[in-house]
Formats: structure tokens, sequence, C-alpha cells
């Protein structure tokens, strides 16, 4: 116990040896208890109070002031806005575009702050008045009041919106999504974080322990200003002297390509909108909202000012200067990334308090997208010195198994891992290269982390005179390397036994005990089941390990057990060519034959696929999967249908599937889902269950007293639901009342709940008011989500006109489900916005609406082709398209067989592109294809503008 007391630098123990069942308690104190009490003077009794305060009064922490942070929150206020563009605009223009921007800046932080006050004041007032006026309206209890009971919950939700968004900005990004609140659970998840991250106590350089605030913060300012400065290599060219030009002309053209201002916008836009912000306060999310008011200009310069934010690697800025020179990237580039390292200055936050700034003169920041390529460029250093010890023959390299392949060292990031044999020599020229390394990157290899592994064959002399030499330990396992085993033997369940570990502890964690069954499902979809992910992508896990998994996950949900596919398919899945009917030069259908071959229904379904216009051969695709190309997803479907079928499961089993998904495609929330799935399955805390476990002896309803409550009983049968159900009675339901029926349920069952636990029996009429309330408000909130989402990408809502010489196609594909037709419409106009050409056609649907959009943009590269168009500008609404023709993969259904023959006619053009617009700016195209219904024949306007469409053409020639 000594050692243990020394261990925990405690100033005393006291002891009690273990005797049978009594002793074995030990007592270990500081002598500080006159910090932690105070003795309190005797009021009311002869007594003095004990005051005992667990934490050093006399150190404690001071209120720390608050630093300027901009609120997700306060951009629900349209006065946000206006705040936002009168500081831009009071700030005025000045020479130096970064001082402006940072006056913009520092005013726009005052007007908000002062705009804050205000707001602060009147939210939780809103709330309270809120709650008393929705509690008294409910009270009240006559249903007569809903107008005004929904304008206080809605003033109500707005305010607790706001705070919610707050603390999502604060927390995890992750925990608050679809339409949660900020319930203890995920208020936890914030705090928490905030707990383990306060540092009390630091140890100095010195080794003298820290607790005042402010030393603390000079503690962390010199350690990584002293960690972050130069110290001014003189190696670098050694290092490099070996090392080759790595790019060729091509590679330096396209890197000097200028950016675009829609390259920057999208980059822009796909940053984290809530990631950490910088020193101002301001993050992301700031100028994505506020695009209109910073402008485009702004964006720009913020990301030339303060792209990097933080720094992790002590990497010095004139190595991978001499790097790049050295691999001959262009100066322009040399310079850019040099000003993205060199013109910040960092303040450490300790304790949520920003300390003094410093200037760095070398480190990478690890987490930008710049750092892993500057850290790859930096490796290529140490690559081409160990590749040149093994030309030299001073290093052997390592044999992988029984192949010609030869490893001497494998990089990852700022991770390495170097393979010798064990002579003194090879161990003598690795720490060479490593100590000229070293001097000539600043980087230092920590010793401290590094360990040597050697073979089996290996002697303990050897092994001994190794770490001697190298300073390091060994080890008989790399343990973990990217989070996977480095090594897997024979014990694979012990190599992959952290996976149960790491999934018992979220499900074991006393944090989920707050979660409805609701979200547990959530927390089971979108967190422990992405825990082993990573791991079975790369190796095949043990049955028993799998097994475990499994009937942890199963502890919250149940499932069916599952089945393994063990029937083989005996047909022939071979079926014969169809190139003998296909006309080669017209490649159309040869009618002739199909006459002869075929009766009429199946003629008009051969008929409906289209042929490729490339001549490409015949390929079997596989039908089961959008792209024709076969998945052990998809075939482990198809294997479980079958298997199903020869079964032979009856047609009550069948019905039992559809009520089963349509009870999970409810649009509802997902509490309300899970309860009407929970009810479903009988697994409800109802009498008559809690009667079968032996709980309770009487399973009477506690309502009516008449009948065994059970689910259906509950919900449906009992006097208490039937008052709800005979207010509107339902026969067959719609979706949209399908899912108000589903939260009556669960408010039936809350009523029920209610009366169990000693509360008022609701009348029916506030429970029928309730579903369509919360239903509006679960819609909103995902439309909000999908709003949101949209936001955060650039949306042009009005058709802007091509560059000068270039042509812009615009079309669209109309689609009639019912009657099995498409209309298509396809219009050309050049960069004064006149009508080149237009076209308007019909035609029978083939396939799914992918299938069709893809046809409409074969008809209109067709349509250029036959006019002559030589530069084109390609825009459509359809997003799955646009993404298909900006991907190689291949896409062997029928819509991807329709747009490989598009590009195949797109690259007989001179110049060509493609770009996504929504429907607002493809409004003249959708016209078209609507009119094209009414068209019998393809309709051709060659530089007339269709009557349909002149209205449209004449407003956006104007923009």
């Amino acid at each position: 116990m000594e050692a243990f007391r020394r261990l925990l630098q405690m100033d005393g123990c006291f002891t009690v040896d273990c005797m049978g069942l009594s002793g074995g308690i030990a007592l270990l104190w500081r002598d500080e208890w006159h910090g932690v009490y105070n003795v309190l003077p005797a009021i009311s009794s002869d007594h003095s109070p004990l005051s005992v305060s667990l934490h050093n009064t006399s150190n404690g922490r001071k209120k720390r002031r608050w630093c300027f942070r901009y609120e997700m929150a306060w951009e629900v206020k349209e006065e946000c806005l206006k705040v936002v563009g009168e500081a831009w605009q009071n700030a005025g223009i000045t020479d130096c575009q970064a001082k402006s921007l940072r006056t913009q800046l520092d005013l726009c932080q005052k007007g908000l702050m002062t705009w804050r006050q205000t707001l602060k004041q009147q939210k939780d007032q809103i709330v309270k008045n809120g709650i008393l006026n929705i509690g008294h309206l409910q009270n009240y209890g006559t249903g007569e009041h809903v107008a005004a009971m929904k304008q206080f919950q809605e003033e109500v939700v707005n305010a607790i919106t706001a705070n919610d968004m707050k603390w999502k900005q604060r927390a995890e990004q992750h925990w608050l999504k679809h339409g949660d609140r900020n319930t203890q659970y995920f208020h936890m998840q914030a705090s928490q974080r905030k707990k383990i991250n306060a540092v009390n106590s630091i140890v100095d350089s010195q080794g003298r322990v820290v607790t005042d605030q402010s030393e603390i913060g000079e503690v962390f300012t010199v350690f990584f200003s002293s960690l972050f400065t130069t110290s001014q290599p003189l190696s670098i060219d050694q290092c490099l002297q070996e090392m080759d030009t790595k790019l060729d002309m091509d590679m330096k053209a396209w890197l000097l390509k200028p950016f675009t201002r829609e390259e920057i916008t999208a980059a822009f836009f796909k940053m984290n909108p809530l990631g950490s912000p910088g020193p101002d306060g301001f993050p992301a999310q700031f100028y994505q909202k506020n695009l209109e008011v910073v402008g485009i200009k702004s964006v720009i310069l913020l990301f030339n000012s303060s792209i990097m934010v933080d720094l992790s690697v002590r990497v010095e800025w004139d190595f991978i200067e001499a790097i790049m020179t050295k691999m001959d990237f262009p100066g322009h580039w040399i310079h850019i990334t040099k000003a993205c390292l060199s013109s910040v200055s960092y303040s450490v936050l300790v304790n949520g308090e920003p300390q003094e700034k410093f200037a760095p003169s070398r480190g990478l920041r690890q987490g930008n997208p710049l750092s892993p390529y500057l850290f790859i460029l930096c490796a290529e250093g140490l690559s081409s010195l160990l590749k040149h010890a093994e030309a030299c023959g001073n290093l052997t390299p390592v044999t992988i198994g029984r192949g010609p392949i030869k490893v001497s060292h494998l990089f990852f990031a700022d991770d390495s891992l170097l393979f010798c044999q064990t002579k003194y020599e090879e161990i003598n020229c690795v720490l060479k290269i490593l100590e000229l390394y070293e001097k000539g990157s600043g980087q230092v290899i920590n010793k401290d982390k590094s360990a040597i592994f050697f073979s089996k064959n290996t002697t303990l002399m050897t092994q001994q005179q190794i770490k001697s030499l190298a300073g390091v330990q060994s080890t008989s396992n790399f343990e973990k390397y990217l989070g996977l085993p480095s090594l897997v033997g024979r014990k694979k369940i012990a190599s992959f036994h952290s996976l149960i570990d790491r999934t018992w502890s979220r499900v074991s964690n006393w944090r989920t005990k707050f979660l409805s069954a609701a979200g547990k499902e959530i927390l089971l979809k979108a967190v422990l089941q992405a825990i082993p992910t990573y791991a079975m992508g790369m190796f095949l896990l043990p049955a028993s390990i799998t097994r475990r998994l499994n009937q942890i996950l199963r502890r919250w949900i149940p499932s069916l057990p599952g089945q393994q596919i063990v029937t083989p398919r005996d047909d022939d899945c071979w079926c014969d060519k169809v190139s003998d009917i296909i006309d080669p030069q017209l490649k159309i259908w040869q009618e002739s034959l199909l006459d002869e071959l075929f009766s009429i229904q199946e003629r008009e379904g051969i008929k409906a696929i289209p042929i490729s216009l490339g001549g490409r051969e015949d390929k079997l695709i596989w039908q089961f999967t959008p792209n024709g190309i076969y998945t052990v997803k998809s075939g482990y479907y198809l294997g479980k249908e079958l298997e199903r079928e020869k079964i032979g499961e009856s047609s009550g089993k069948t019905m039992d599937c559809l009520v089963w998904r349509s009870i999970w495609k409810l649009k509802v929330p997902p509490a309300t889902r899970m309860f009407v799935w929970r009810a479903c399955s009988e697994v409800l805390p109802t009498m008559a269950n809690l009667k079968r476990r032996k709980v309770i002896k009487d399973s009477s309803c506690l309502i009516c007293k008449k009948e065994h409550e059970t689910s259906g009983h509950a919900l449906w049968g009992c006097s208490g639901a039937q008052d709800v159900w005979s207010q509107e009675l339902i026969g067959k339901l719609d979706s949209e009342e399908l899912n108000e029926a589903a939260i009556t349920l669960r408010l039936i069952w809350a009523r029920r709940n209610d009366v169990l636990h000693g509360k008022a029996f609701k009348h029916p009429r506030e429970i029928i008011a309730q579903p369509r309330t919360e239903l509006t408000l679960h819609n909103e909130t995902m439309q909000k989500m999908v709003d949101d989402n949209s936001e955060n990408m650039t949306r042009v809502l009005e058709w802007t006109k091509p560059a000068a010489g270039c042509l812009k196609v615009n079309w669209d594909v109309a689609v009639q489900m019912r009657m099995g037709r498409i209309g298509i419409g396809v219009i050309i106009r050049d960069h004064h916005g006149l009508v080149i050409g237009a076209l308007r056609a019909n035609r029978p649907l083939k396939g799914s609406v992918f299938d069709a959009e893809a046809y409409g943009l074969l008809l209109a590269c067709v349509f250029c082709k036959e006019i002559g168009v030589r530069q084109i500008c390609l825009e459509g609404d359809s997003k799955q398209v646009m993404d298909q023709m900006n991907q190689d993969s291949p896409n062997w259904s029928l819509g991807g067989c329709l747009i490989s023959d598009a590009k195949e006619i797109l690259n007989l053009a001179a110049v060509w592109s493609i770009s996504h617009a929504y429907r607002e700016a493809n409004m003249a195209a959708h016209m078209l294809a609507q009119a094209a219904y009414e068209c019998t024949e393809d309709m051709y306007d060659i530089e007339i503008c269709p009557a349909c469409i002149c209205q449209v053409v004449s407003k956006e020639m104007r923009h």
C-alpha cells in the first residue's frame, strides 16, 4: 500500500488487514483538509455547521469571460440577416481587402452581441408564458380552442427549436438528428464532453504542478509556441539529394488551370457548417447562410487567409518548399501552399478561454484536407533515402509471401513501418537515415511510441544489442494499427475481441437508459452496427465473434433467426443472344423477324427496348440492381426470396410481411413507429402480458374492468379506446390517415398509462385534436431537414446565359405513369438568350423514370448533332442522370446504356459540358415536355420560339 500511496501522491495511508469477512479497508488522504472545509457560525442550534467543498476553493476557477460564437439559432430570426447586412454596409471599403474583411467581421460581431442581449431576454419569457397558456387551454378540456392552442404551441416549439440548435452546435453533431429534441440524454452528451476536456492542473517543464488557471494557460502557450518554432534546419539539401522529379508536363498543366468560381463555391459549401470556428467566432455556417450579403470575394479571401486553424505535426515549412521544388511543382502552387501555412496566428484555448496569440514558423495540421497530401510529400523525402540505401545494398527488403514483391518501408501519413535484417550494419544505416531526415524535416521520432518487432529466430543477445543501439523497446505484437490488429495468428478470437468490448460498452452505458425504444433503434443502426463494419471489410471475422455481436444487439430489438442460403439454383441462367433480329446498320429491330417469331404482346415488349447506337455487343446483366452489376447484397435477397418460394409460404405470411413493411414506412415520429410495431408484436406491458410473466395476478382492463387487457383490447376493443375512434369512424385509410391513426394509438396508450399512475382520464376530443398537430410538426421538422441540407449547396433558381460562342441545351422529361407515356422537351439557346432550336417528342414509357430521363438526354444529344452544334453546354434537372454522366464506373442498366450512347455523341463535339439545374432554372424545357403530350409526332422548331414558352423565354432573356 505504501507504493500505491506514492503512486497516487497521497500524504497519508491507514489500512486494516483482512481477517475473514472483516477488515480489508484502506484510507488514503492528503494534508489539504483545511482548504476544503469551513466552520459556519451557529444560528439556531448549539452545533456549528461544517461546509465541505469537494474542490479546492483557494484555486477555484474564476468565471471565464464569454467568447463570441456565432449561433445557428439566431438564423431563425429575420433580424439576424438585417444586423449582418447593416454591419457589412457600414464597414466601408479600404485599400487592403483583408483589413476590410476584418473590419466588417468586427462590426458584425458587435452588432450581433448587442442584438443577442435583447433576444435572450425574450426567449425565456415566450416559453414560460406559452406553456402556461397551453396548460390552461388543455385543462379547459372542451376542444374548442384548437387554433389558439396551436398558435401557442408553435411559439413554444420555435423557442425550444432555437435552444436545440444552440446545443446541437455545442455537442457532437451526429446526436441530434431527425427531429430529436435536447432531452436529458442529448444534453448530457454535450455536458460530458465539457467535463472531460476541463484541465484543472498540469505539470510544467520543470516538474511543478500548476493549478492556477492563468498559469495553466501560460504553460500551454509556452509549450506550443516553442514546439512550433522553427529549428532552422541545415540538412535539407542533403536529405533530398536522392529524390527524383515526379511531375511531368501534363501534371503541371493540370495544376496550372485557373480556379473557377463554381469550383471555389462548391468546395466552400462542402465545408462542415458547424465545424469549429476560427478565433473570430464565425463558422462556415455564417458565410454559407449570408453569402448574398458577404459576397463571394470575401469567401475567396477567407480561403486564402485562414485555411489552417490548428497544428499537430512539427514539419519545417522550408522542407515542404524544398520538396515541392525538387518534385518540380509549379511556382504558383508552391507559393499558395506556403501562404496557407504561414499566414496565420494561433491562440491556445484552455478551458474555453483563449490565451495569448503566437505566430508559428513550422507545423502541419492533422485533419485539414490539405495536410494528408503534405504528409505524403514529406514522406517522399524519407522514402527516397530508404530506396537509395536499398539500391546501394545497405538495406535488405523483406519478401512478401512467396511472390516477387519486396518491401523496405510502408508509410501511412506520419506513421512508418521499416523493414530490415537484424544486422548491425543495416540497423545503423536505418538510424543514420532517420537522423538525417529529422535534421532536414524537423520531425522527431517519438521513441516512447516506437517499437521494434523481431522475428522468432533472433537471439536474445542480438535483440538486446539492437534495442540498446536504437534506444527503443521491443514488442511481441504491434497490437493495433489504424484500428485493426497488425498480426492475426491462430488466436483470431482474441484479436477481434475488442469489437465485442466496444459494442458492449456502448450498450451497457448508463446514459443509454435515458433513450426511448425508438432512440435505442437509432443508436443501434447508426452507432453500434458501425463499430465492426471497418474490421469486417478487411477480415473474415470468426463465427463466434459475429454470433456474440448479434446477441448483444438483439437485446433491444428482437429479430427472426437468420437462415443460411443452402439451396443451389439448378436451372441454367444462360440465355440466347438476339443480335440476329437487330438491323446492324439502322440500329433498329427487324420487325419482319419479330412478326414471325413472337406474339403481339411479346413484340410490343421487345420494341420497347431501345438499341444502343454505339453498336456494343450484347452483355448479360444482373436485373436485380440499378446498374446491372451483381452485388452480394442483391444475391442474398434473391436467394432468400427463392428459398421462401420453394418452401411455399402461406398467403397469410405474405400479408404479414406487407403489414410489417407498411408499419416501418409510416411517416410519423420514430417513437410512434416503434410503438405500433410493439403493439402489433404484442410486447406492450399490458395487464395480460404482465400476468403471463408472473408480475401481477389480475389481468383485467384498467378502464372497463370487463376483459383481459391485451394490446388489441387496450387500443381498439376497450370502451376507453372506442370513445376516441367513435369521434370519426374510419374505413379504409389512405397513407395520411394511417399516419394519424398510428399517433392516435400511441395517445390512447398514453391515456391508459395516465390512469394507471393516478392521473385524470382525458376527454376523447382532446386526443383527437393532437394527432394532426403532432403530424404537422413532424412533417415540418422533416421538411426543414431537407431544406437545411439543400441550403448547404448553392441553388441557382434562374436560367443563366452561356458564354459567347457556346450554345446552352436544356432538356426535361415529363412522365405520365398511368398512361405509360413520356413527354420530352429540348430547347437550344445562344449567349443572347435567342432560341436556336426546340424539340417536342412523345414516347412510350420504357423502364423507370431514370431510364426516361436518360432517353431524354440522348434525344437532346442527337438533336444537337443533327443541327450541327459544336460547343454544347447541357443542363437538366435530373440529378441522377447528372451523377451518372460524371462517373466512369460501368452501368449496364437500360438508362446506363443510353447515357453511354449520349457520351459517344457528345465526344464528337468540339467542346461540351453538363451541369445540374433546378426546375426553376429549367422551366422552358419543362413546359416543352408538358406540351409534348399533345403531339402525335416529333415537333422541331428551328430558330423559332414555340408559342407555349414565349413568355418564359422572354423573361429569362432579360435576366
